[in-house]
């Protein structure tokens, strides 16, 4: 294995409607966008091996140098942590391999990076020591690594990027249901970003926090945004992108009312809609990220209008699946 180098490849994704309303039991849908993370895996060279513990992770655009397992004199401590629990899954054996990661996302923009980065991750180890890798055991280790990022994840995100595919989802309690939704129409969705969010787990617990003064209504909104969901899938099945746009505005006003937009966020929301997108909503965890517009033919308009706002922007586009 001197010479070997394998790669891998996991999508991002974005929320059309259900984010954070799904962990309190209310359906979600996820879709798969073209952009993602890559990653390379290939024996350290001697020399390096010499003087340092692998393995080694190198993350391009995500920070700066090469982390190595048991040294954590530098770096987000996170990465030490997916170290640890490579080691500890995969053996002695990985220690002697340099992992690379380039992303075409970025971090903590509700896109999905951590979960592409676990699955493209795992799929590369398997692949680099020839082990059979069926998808339970993807779900299994993917999981683990979405709750040292997020501390308690609904299981939506890496189950839009393992199967790569648009899908329903639900999570009553500690029990996860997906299913595949089958798109009559392909989607234009055009993403304006702004910084990084505060973090899946920050703006989870934070809307616990305001739930627990006033639960009721909060579920009231949780079951309307249920609705929502199975109204959307019904949309995307029979190929209504005006009512996909016109539910995407919706599910936004929820958001809203549930304290995870911002004045950013909803700006971004304003320079879509106003440049003629059909709908458009956060993606994610909020309060910071991204936006995902609903083009119709216009994506370039859109891209436009978000550059000119000082937004970074990006167009990816949802095939259809019938």
């Amino acid at each position: 294995m001197q010479n070997k180098a394998v790669f891998s490849y996991a999508c991002g994704k974005v929320i059309l409607v259900g984010e954070h309303a799904v962990v309190y039991g209310s359906q979600a849908i996820g879709l798969p966008i073209e952009q993602g993370l890559r990653v390379a895996i290939y024996k350290l060279e001697q020399t390096i091996l010499e003087q340092k513990k692998g393995p080694m992770l190198r993350g391009l655009g995500l920070f700066s140098g090469d982390l190595f397992f048991g040294d954590k004199s530098f770096g987000p401590a996170i990465f030490y942590e997916v170290l640890d629990y490579l080691v500890s899954s995969f053996g002695e054996k990985i220690k002697n391999l340099a992992i690379v990661l380039e992303m075409e996302i970025l971090p903590s923009r509700g896109l999905g990076s951590s979960a592409a980065l676990s699955v493209a991750l795992i799929k590369a180890i398997y692949q680099y020591f020839e082990l059979d890798l069926t998808q339970t055991k993807l779900f299994e280790h993917t999981t683990y690594l979405e709750t040292l990022f997020h501390s308690r994840p609904s299981g939506i995100d890496h189950s839009v990027i393992i199967k790569n595919k648009p899908i329903g989802f639900k999570k009553i309690n500690t029990e996860l249901t997906s299913w595949p939704i089958e798109l009559e129409l392909g989607l234009t969705l055009v993403i304006g970003t702004m910084g990084p969010h505060i973090g899946t787990k920050n703006a989870v617990a934070k809307l616990a926090c305001r739930m627990s003064s006033n639960q009721k209504s909060y579920e009231r909104i949780f079951a309307e945004i249920n609705e929502l969901a199975k109204d959307m899938e019904m949309a995307l099945v029979l190929g209504q992108k005006t009512v996909v746009g016109e539910l995407m505005n919706f599910s936004q006003g929820y958001l809203n009312a549930l304290g995870v937009s911002c004045a950013i966020l909803e700006n971004l929301c304003f320079i879509a809609r106003n440049t003629g997108a059909l709908g458009a909503k956060l993606t994610g965890a909020g309060s910071g990220g991204a936006v995902i517009a609903l083009a119709d033919g216009n994506e370039e308009d859109i891209h436009k209008a978000f550059i000119a706002g000082g937004y970074q922007s990006f167009i990816t586009r949802i095939a259809a699946t019938k």
